[in-house]
């Protein structure tokens, strides 16, 4: 099994439905977003983690991190707000705003959802992400 199947393992079919009213978009939508956002989270941290500092952001985060949502990932995002705010403090100290834009925007044009959602999308799942790391 490969990373993006173990994080998509833990994306059920309640999971994608909180991230579609999340997101005020179908499930069918959120689910194609899904599959396209968690190899691009998987390999915007695979750049990040190719140099020495990357790395050492990427350790340092995965050491501080609270695994806790992976034991209810649905629990998780029916905290909305909070969930999503770590996602976005996690995304931001490791790639930076301007990779983030990036990533949003790139995913954005692939999806057909607007930047805003990708990155709240991104953000959501952030957290599920780095809980299977």
């Amino acid at each position: 099994m490969n990373l993006v199947e173990l994080v998509q393992g833990q994306l059920s079919a309640d999971v994608i439905g909180k991230l579609a009213g999340r997101l005020g978009t179908s499930s069918d939508t959120t689910r194609t977003a899904v599959t396209a956002a968690v190899p691009t989270l998987l390999g915007a941290l695979g750049s990040v983690a190719s140099t020495r500092d990357g790395a050492s952001r990427l350790a340092s985060t995965l050491d501080s991190f609270d695994i806790s949502v992976q034991g209810n990932v649905t629990q998780a995002l029916a905290h909305g707000k909070s969930s999503q705010d770590l996602g976005t403090k996690l995304l931001g100290s490791l790639f930076g705003s301007g990779m983030l834009s990036g990533l949003a925007n790139a995913l954005g044009r692939f999806t057909g959802l607007g930047s805003g959602s990708t990155a709240s999308l991104l953000s959501a799942l952030t957290p599920i992400v780095l809980g299977v790391l």
